[in-house]
């Protein structure tokens, strides 16, 4: 149902989510970012269920793949559940575990603790270190992703090295970004007070292309 974007039946949803909080502690590592994926992607907090799937996730969380903890931070970040003890326990797990992460799953994990408070620098270093020599393997939402994610972090957790290397590639894939990706980019390098010559004449262009999608 979350996958398909179906929320309208509530009591569905409702009956789900109560069987969910009965049984919460009997739920293993992706059973728990399953339901906490799905229930952000429908955008319906549950106060309730989300704190028991934090008690389950914290004490098991080195048993969480990839997936599971970009699709667990992201939950939690998107439907503004900043309990750091969870981020802290995922941002270690994640960093233990990076050279597991795909391209998406680094971006995700990014984007999610972009909306965090707590800096986490050691996390977003770990993300930039191991992502400047795979950008190629990076699809064009994750360039994105990553992107507006390191130009609201935090000063401490910026990258100018990061930021050059995907500007660098992004200019290498015209046609291929989405007039919101396009401003989104534009505006988050400025927001960097980051001039890239080349990024923004290949930002026009595109743009002059897009113009009637404005």
């Amino acid at each position: 149902f979350a996958t398909v974007g179906h929320k309208s039946h509530g009591e569905c949803w409702n009956t789900v989510e109560r069987a969910a909080i009965d049984r919460a502690s009997q739920f293993v590592h992706l059973e728990c970012a399953q339901m906490a994926w799905s229930f952000a992607t429908i955008d319906r907090p549950s106060d309730e269920l989300f704190h028991r799937i934090k008690g389950v996730a914290k004490s098991n969380i080195r048993a969480f793949n990839s997936q599971g903890l970009s699709n667990l931070s992201w939950a939690f970040s998107m439907l503004g559940y900043d309990s750091l003890p969870i981020f802290e326990a995922i941002a270690d797990s994640s960093m233990r575990k990076m050279s597991e992460f795909k391209p998406s799953e680094k971006a995700m994990l990014v984007l999610s603790f972009s909306r965090i408070s707590h800096p986490f620098q050691s996390l977003f270093h770990k993300v930039a270190s191991q992502s400047i020599s795979e950008l190629k393997s990076f699809g064009s939402l994750d360039l994105f992703n990553v992107v507006v994610s390191y130009s609201k972090a935090d000063a401490s957790r910026r990258n100018k090295k990061l930021l050059k290397a995907i500007a660098d590639e992004i200019v290498c894939r015209p046609s291929s970004l989405s007039p919101k990706m396009l401003v989104g980019i534009a505006w988050s390098y400025a927001n960097e007070g980051f001039r890239d010559d080349k990024l923004f004449n290949f930002i026009s262009k595109e743009c002059l292309d897009y113009c009637d999608s404005f």
